[in-house]
């Protein structure tokens, strides 16, 4: 019961930060591995959580028409493409290796953030080659979060500011119909496989759905700066998280 309790509050707290930055998996994923869950089960367990981002903020974002439809479908495809990719490559690929270069790179943008004043916080232009290259960039960060990617969210948002001129509001708005779409491959391919533990992966889901629905009221309400303050410190504590620990 005491593990049941404390999913529905790592949710919340997962659901809350994955909402305003696209950090929550770095609240989750090391509550599950707490409780004694192997890392497999673990990322597939919060995997099924995170349906309660999109079911606790998509109403929020959607009535302060805050995403940006045009770019759905080309996200959701990309998405689709990258969870399947993914689920491919992961079985291949040394995780610890991959979350030191995700560490490492986040680092390395963190100063990108303050370069430009209006960066995230106002809608910029960018012309076609830089949407298309950012599309190439999206995939690659679509198949990192694909199937345990501590970050990825982060990732996500900064690529959507950076190479589609979305505020980071619009930005976390907008991906998350093609998260939810990744969500799905991935959550249908662990339950396939019998990965995922439906006890604590059902509380969970219901603090991150209550999460989301806070975190996407209170990104609104404080606007772009706040969610700006808020990216920066999600991106420290990941990139120490993925270098250090």
């Amino acid at each position: 019961m005491l593990e049941v309790i404390g999913a529905v509050i790592a949710g919340f707290c997962g659901g809350l930060i994955g909402t305003i930055s696209g950090g929550g998996g770095l609240i989750t994923i090391p509550y599950l591995l707490f409780t004694g869950l192997p890392i497999d089960v673990a990322i597939a367990t919060s995997r099924l959580s995170a349906f309660g981002i999109g079911a606790g903020s998509f109403r929020n974002f959607y009535v302060n028409k805050k995403i940006k439809w045009k770019f759905v479908p080309y996200f959701v495809v990309v998405a689709i493409i990258g969870a399947i990719i993914g689920a491919l490559l992961v079985v291949h690929l040394d995780n610890e290796i991959l979350e030191k270069i995700a560490g490492a790179v986040l680092l390395l943008l963190l100063p990108t953030l303050f370069v430009n004043k209006d960066f995230g916080l106002k809608e910029l232009k960018t012309g076609r080659i830089k949407k298309v290259s950012g599309m190439f960039v999206y995939l690659a960060a679509m198949i990192y979060g694909g199937f345990f990617g501590p970050g990825a969210g982060v990732f996500l948002v900064y690529i959507l500011a950076y190479f589609f001129g979305l505020t980071f509001i619009r930005a976390m708005a907008t991906n998350l119909v093609a998260w939810m779409a990744l969500t799905v491959v991935a959550f249908t391919i662990f339950a396939v496989h019998g990965l995922i533990d439906y006890r604590l992966g059902l509380a969970m889901l219901v603090g991150v759905t209550l999460g989301g629905y806070v975190g996407s009221k209170l990104a609104i309400e404080k606007g772009e700066g706040f969610v700006k303050l808020v990216l920066t410190i999600v991106i420290l504590a990941t990139s120490a998280k993925l270098l250090l620990f």
